[in-house]
């Protein structure tokens, strides 16, 4: 997963690894649990799917994108019914 992150040098750069990928998740789960008023893990893997789109393959790419842009939601809902 590439993130776009600032440089040592102060220009931007693309970064590859989990370390990136769980702040950038984290972020979203937080916002996730305030926008729908989750309490609890169980509800929070009830709701989640919502949040993401298939965009490969499971052993490449895990379960898709989690996002919250509502175009590329707005789109995996019209493309999956």
């Amino acid at each position: 997963v590439d993130i776009l992150s600032t440089n040592i040098d102060g220009s931007y750069k693309l970064f590859s690894g989990t370390s990136f990928a769980t702040a950038h998740a984290t972020g979203i789960i937080a916002s996730i649990l305030k926008q729908e008023n989750i309490e609890g893990q169980e509800g929070l893997l009830d709701v989640i799917d919502n949040y993401i789109m298939n965009v490969g393959n499971d052993k490449g790419y895990g379960k898709g994108l989690l996002t919250l842009n509502k175009s590329i939601l707005e789109e995996r809902k019209w493309k999956n019914g």
